[in-house]
């Protein structure tokens, strides 16, 4: 069977709907997640052609994307997805192989970052790697909430928990800059490297449906009793109906193994439970053993795995 690839600014958003809605079902049967705001998103780009990549063809009918957004120096890979009953791993493989030596090729582009949770494991990390991308393994973790154990509690004596709203913005980008540095996340996610980076991070996941529909019912602060100040923060989202996720958690290094960190997570569950919830969720690198460790000791468990993917000039 021939296969052929074309830029992706040549297609609208109904031309790639096949691909798009079989990628919403893949979400849901994987993940429990509703990919669906995410998908609209990209087909509104896709017709403004603010997206890169290519469209994957056999005898003219779109089988397959993989495209990418991107910035004057850095470009995140949005998607890599096909029909499999109509491609063959070496044609998947092709698609991506172009897509990315597209972006290697543009000296302008200095870094490049993927996370693909729903794309084939063993074809994304064969290209990733043949082209020096460094690969840090992630997990998707998630339990169902349980009213017998899911029980909000305080973190300790001389702190205390309330809301998060978004004037706690600027105060939770600095705290995630300061718990960020020298940590693993750090080295996937460039913008944990800056406050600035920070910010525009943490009002992306307000504004936008990427990691979820952001529910400030879930959404909490911790804060010294004496001082008032912010140390700590967790925002909980809508990732599918009955079912909540943590795009974002933090704690300031100076409170550190004081419990806080238990705290939220608890408060989030307590929350989600009688929120309508049944069921929670969150994504973790793998290599911060400290946050797997918490988490499996609430009760969350591994559902799926995947990779995070950078390539820095």
């Amino acid at each position: 069977m021939r296969f052929d690839i074309q830029p992706i600014t040549r297609f609208t958003g109904i031309e790639l709907a096949d691909i798009q809605a079989l990628e919403v079902t893949r979400w849901r049967e994987m993940l429990t997640w509703d990919f669906s705001p995410s998908a609209r998103l990209v087909a509104a780009a896709i017709d403004q052609r603010l997206l890169g990549g290519g469209v994957l063809l056999s005898a003219g009918r779109p089988v397959g994307y993989c495209y990418y957004v991107r910035d004057e120096s850095r470009a995140a890979v949005g998607s890599f997805f096909y029909l499999a009953d109509a491609v063959d791993p070496a044609a998947a493989t092709s698609l991506i192989n172009a897509t990315l030596t597209e972006l290697i090729h543009d000296r302008h582009i200095l870094r490049i970052e993927a996370q693909l949770p729903v794309s084939d494991r063993d074809i994304t990390l064969s290209a990733f790697q043949h082209l020096s991308f460094a690969a840090y393994p992630r997990l998707f973790m998630m339990r169902a909430v349980d009213a017998s154990r899911d029980v909000a509690v305080e973190a300790d004596a001389g702190h205390i928990l309330r809301p998060w709203t978004p004037d706690d913005l600027d105060a939770s980008a600095a705290l995630l800059t300061e718990a960020c540095q020298g940590e693993i996340d750090t080295a996937i996610h460039v913008q944990y490297s800056s406050r600035d980076g920070c910010r525009e991070f943490l009002e992306d996941l307000l504004r936008h449906p990427g990691c979820g529909q952001f529910d400030p019912a879930l959404s909490l602060a911790a804060l010294n009793r004496a001082t008032g100040s912010l140390c700590g923060f967790i925002l909980g989202s809508r990732i599918s109906h009955g079912n909540a996720h943590v795009p974002q958690i933090a704690v300031h290094p100076a409170v550190w193994g004081r419990g806080i960190g238990r705290a939220l997570m608890r408060a989030f569950l307590a929350h989600t439970l009688t929120s309508g919830y049944t069921a929670a969720s969150l994504n973790v690198t793998e290599a911060n053993a400290r946050a797997v460790t918490l988490y499996r000791d609430l009760g969350l468990r591994e559902a799926h795995r995947f990779n995070a993917y950078v390539f820095q000039r």
